[in-house]
């Protein structure tokens, strides 16, 4: 009885040097305020992008904090997330690369 590999490899890439800091403004200006604006969503909005020639692309959205996306993300905080989650305000990040695998495997 031959068998696929139903074996699925994902991961998850957060580097702040990719990104100039206007760059990292024109995103937030372009795509995460106006999505948040037009669709008045409450909550996480991770914005998974692709950098291109033409400049930033969305490829998807996520709206909790799941893995894989979370773990390099998290990673890059450079304060506790609690009191950041329960104050609100701006969460500081470090300036550094992170990434995060992960592999499953259906049967």
């Amino acid at each position: 009885m031959a068998t696929a590999d139903r074996t699925q490899r994902n991961g998850a890439y957060c580097d702040a040097a990719i990104l100039s800091d206007r760059q990292a403004e024109d995103i937030l200006n372009h795509v995460i305020y106006p999505t948040v604006e037009a669709t008045g969503f409450t909550g996480f909005l991770y914005a998974g992008m692709m950098m291109t020639v033409d400049g930033p692309k969305v490829l998807e959205f996520n709206v909790r904090l799941g893995d894989p996306e979370t773990q390099p993300l998290m990673h890059r905080m450079s304060c506790d997330f609690l009191p950041a989650l329960m104050l609100r305000r701006k969460a500081a990040w470090r300036h550094a690369s992170r990434m995060a695998t992960a592999r499953a495997s259906a049967w």
